[in-house]
């Protein structure tokens, strides 16, 4: 997935990576992000911020956390990969100078959980499932477990999120 910030845009809420862990997060990483910035990341052109030491809460902000609390700009230089996991809080910067911070991500995350993104619509498309192959099928959801792949099959992702994170702050 890729991420355009253009003058002026930006501000991606604080969050945690653990979509649908319920806290408190395991120990061991469930999900690991690594973004690619295409020219580098500097506070002034939107950089990704993030709360250092966070990660020890093991659990999503909470409302009275979301305010700046200090989380400061992953800033690297062009071909640097910025790396986190599942519990460490962050957020988007706001671009404040011309041009545009173009950013590769890449979402790794433990067979028992979700993928983050939604590919699933390419599974509409007959010509694209029939040419796929069942390994690629498999990566964009063709058969996930939760059955989130077929909106007449599996959990309410909502209900299930608000009563494994709500409930174990």
């Amino acid at each position: 997935v890729g991420s355009i910030l253009r003058e002026g845009e930006g501000q991606l809420g604080l969050h945690a990576d653990a979509n649908w862990i319920p806290a408190p997060f395991p120990e061991h990483n469930t999900v690991l992000t690594f973004c690619m910035p295409c020219e580098g990341m500097t506070d002034e052109g939107g950089a990704t911020r993030v709360v250092h030491g966070s990660q020890s809460h093991r659990r999503h902000p909470m409302p009275e956390e979301l305010e700046d609390i200090g989380h400061v700009p992953i800033e690297v230089e062009k071909g640097s990969v910025a790396v986190w996991d599942q519990a460490v809080w962050h957020s988007g910067g706001i671009r404040s100078i011309p041009g545009t911070r173009t950013v590769l991500h890449a979402t790794y995350q433990r067979l028992y959980t979700q993928p983050i993104d939604d590919y699933t619509y390419l599974l509409n498309d007959e010509e694209y499932v029939k040419s796929a192959s069942k390994e690629l099928l498999g990566l964009i959801g063709a058969e996930l477990f939760f059955g989130t792949a077929n909106e007449n099959r599996g959990v309410d992702l909502v209900k299930f999120m608000k009563s494994t994170m709500l409930s174990k702050r």
